[in-house]
């Protein structure tokens, strides 16, 4: 298997380690957190900092669109896991980190003070980002005009406003992004609206490119295509160059009319990485071993979507 790296002094694993910060609360965080409520080493101290009471399990967000799962459902509550394991949390956002320091910036939910917090062992488990300047230049009009799955918490919190409105009327959505997140979201945004809603509503999934789910066999592609056109969903492989009031905007000129356009496109690495002093990958993400571990720096790991392995290119999925 080999060892972790060792070209940067790492510090020992038990007597001088006190104080393991993790940031975010993604899926790895959360193991973490089951298994130092079954083991806290007594010599840790470990310190969460990540924004909300309650972490929302993404591979279930297509059903909660659909309507086959609650709220309640599909989210993680923090608090049994940090009190059985001991854990204490800070509910705020990073932003700065200074590795060289080992100490990270953040600012609490619910105030505009800046805190610091000094640790021993860094981990980083936030996720990626839609970042606004970034998504204004890629995508104009997208940030007015748009639903994105990224955060998870402001789609759920306006999903139950697009059924209401479904219910009044025959909606137009186009889902932005061909990839396994647009392909979800648009069966489970035709499952709810055609159930629940008023009937004759459209559905238009906006590939941007030749292939609807680039980068599985071909076998499963050609499923796909016979499963969106037997749902009566439409498929564009023009990409997507602006949004407006109007619709969708392709990239031969034509205009897509819809009431919601839903943004199932990449995302990006968090803003305060960039002057962390980690080393990056050329997208901003946390450059990262085979062991999650930071190539810069032997006591940061990341893990998910703002990290990107040294060793296997491996999709994001958000």
């Amino acid at each position: 298997m080999g060892a972790l790296k060792t070209d940067v002094p790492s510090p020992p694993m038990h007597s001088g380690i006190r104080r393991l910060l993790l940031l975010g609360a993604g899926h790895a965080h959360l193991h973490l957190l089951a298994r130092l409520a079954e083991h806290h080493p007594a010599d840790w101290q470990v310190t969460l900092i990540t924004p909300h009471a309650a972490q929302t399990y993404s591979g279930m967000v297509p059903g909660l669109l659909a309507g086959r799962y609650r709220e309640a459902e599909v989210q993680i509550a923090l608090a049994p896991l940090m009190q059985a394991g001991r854990v204490r949390w800070h509910a705020g956002r990073c932003t700065a980190i200074h590795a060289a320091d080992a100490r990270v910036q953040w600012v609490a939910a619910d105030s505009p003070d800046l805190h610091t917090q000094d640790y021993d062992l860094l981990s980083i488990d936030t996720g990626a980002v839609l970042r606004p300047e970034r998504l204004d230049a890629e995508l104009p009009g997208a940030r007015q005009h748009a639903l994105a799955l990224r955060p998870i918490e402001g789609l759920m919190r306006l999903w139950p406003d697009v059924v209401a409105l479904a219910c009044t009327r025959p909606l137009s959505v186009a889902v932005i992004g061909g990839g396994a997140a647009g392909i979800e979201t648009v069966f489970a945004a035709a499952e709810r609206l055609r159930r629940d809603g008023v009937p004759g509503a459209t559905f238009t999934l906006v590939t941007g490119g030749p292939e609807v789910g680039a980068g599985y066999p071909a076998a499963v592609r050609q499923r796909l295509l016979r499963r969106l056109r037997g749902a009566g969903i439409q498929v564009l492989r023009e990409p997507c160059t602006a949004i407006d009031d109007r619709g969708v905007h392709l990239g031969n000129g034509a205009l897509l009319r819809c009431d919601v356009p839903v943004l199932a496109i990449g995302t990006h690495a968090p803003a305060w990485l960039q002057d962390s002093g980690l080393a990056l990958c050329e997208r901003g993400h946390v450059l990262v071993n085979r062991f999650q571990q930071s190539t810069s720096h032997a006591n940061v790991f990341a893990a998910g979507d703002v990290a990107t392995r040294d060793d296997w290119a491996h999709p994001k999925s958000g």
